[in-house]
């Protein structure tokens, strides 16, 4: 499967200034990460960054601290990397790699502000979930970078399930670590 398409047409209503204003209408879908949207990917995950934890980190930062090597090198780290892209802007991103034979890893899962909250980060899990699940995996772990800035992050996690375990891997910010036991197909 190259590419999950979810196209809607969303209404949001807005309150301002006391007046009902409906609108908002685009084509937003979930697409394999190809090459050319490597950049949007990195500028998603820092801004998301910078936002949460009031930082001014650059691309550049990221890449000298080697944060990007699985979305680089995502062809050989993955099983797969989503990218959720509206129009051709990508808004969100998400992925999952292979630790053993039957555990994979969430990676980089991560979404603009104004993505946040809409549903798109079920609609990508749930995609990520059923892949891991095809690829033979009975679990699938991830790492919440300082959990107490990250408290949606980790009830949105243990809404579909995740639990926490001990640290599976060496992590320099204090990490929550946390597992899914997948379902069979």
């Amino acid at each position: 499967m190259s590419e999950f398409k979810v196209f809607t047409e969303k209404y949001i209503e807005l309150m301002l200034l006391g007046m009902m204003v409906v609108a908002v209408h685009s084509e937003i879908k979930i697409a394999t990460l190809t090459r050319d949207k490597i950049p949007g990917v990195k500028c998603v995950v820092v801004d998301a960054w910078n936002e949460l934890f009031s930082k001014n980190y650059t691309v550049a930062d990221w890449e000298r601290d080697d944060h990007f090597v699985v979305v680089d090198n995502f062809e050989t780290e993955c099983i797969t990397f989503l990218t959720l892209i509206d129009g051709e802007t990508v808004v969100g991103c998400g992925g999952i790699r292979q630790l053993s034979a039957d555990t994979c890893e969430l990676k980089r899962m991560w979404f603009l502000k104004a993505y946040r909250g809409l549903g798109w980060g079920s609609t990508m899990l749930t995609q990520l979930l059923h892949i891991a699940r095809e690829h033979g995996c009975k679990y699938i772990r991830l790492e919440v970078w300082i959990p107490e800035k990250q408290t949606q992050a980790v009830a949105f996690y243990h809404k579909f399930g995740f639990y926490e375990i001990e640290p599976y891997c060496e992590s320099r910010l204090g990490a929550l670590f946390m597992e899914k036991k997948l379902s069979l197909l």
